[in-house]
């Protein structure tokens, strides 16, 4: 009996520190005018951006394998992976390719869905993963210009493609392009 009581406490303390919790946080969104998905997609951006390395920084040395990175493009900080061969030679031009996510996704997640890091050790080249701004591409329909916040994705390309040139020898003639859906 003091058993089940004593749960019965904690289970409504739990419930109520929850439903205080989720009237807390309703007014801090409403407060700074963001949606819940805002929200999360703002704290993952800024934990991401945190434990990457900034690209333009002269003490960032890239190594063989999979390498954070930051970047900054336009007035964002954007955010994404680079994977460097085993066999990476930097006395030798090395073809770069980009593997843009599709929507809602993170260049993470194209990573392990393409698994083409494990080409690149194979075929001699660098892959970036890069992240779209809220998940997704400014592709020019409306929906991916208001979820990805209008960004020029074009020109975070530009920026992409010569901080990982300034780092890496990179062999301009051989800079390619893939992607899925909104990528």
């Amino acid at each position: 009996m003091k058993t089940s009581r004593i749960i019965g406490v904690i289970v409504i303390s739990v419930v109520g520190l929850f439903i205080i919790m989720a009237i807390f946080m309703g007014i801090f969104l409403r407060r700074n005018n963001m949606t819940l998905r805002d929200f999360v997609t703002e704290r993952l951006a800024a934990k991401k951006e945190a434990e990457s390395q900034l690209l333009t920084d002269a003490s960032f040395t890239p190594v063989t394998g999979m390498n954070k990175i930051k970047l900054p493009s336009g007035d964002k900080m954007r955010t994404g992976l680079i994977y460097i061969p085993a066999g990476y030679n930097p006395t030798q031009p090395t073809p770069l390719v980009i593997g843009y996510h599709g929507g809602f996704g993170q260049g993470e997640n194209q990573e392990k869905l393409t698994h083409m890091s494990q080409v690149a050790d194979k075929e001699g080249f660098i892959i970036a993963y890069p992240d779209g701004l809220g998940r997704h591409w400014n592709d020019g329909r409306k929906f991916a210009a208001d979820a990805s916040h209008g960004t020029d994705d074009v020109q975070f390309t530009r920026d992409l493609i010569a901080a990982i040139s300034s780092r890496l020898n990179i062999d301009p003639t051989r800079i390619y392009a893939t992607g899925i859906s909104n990528g």
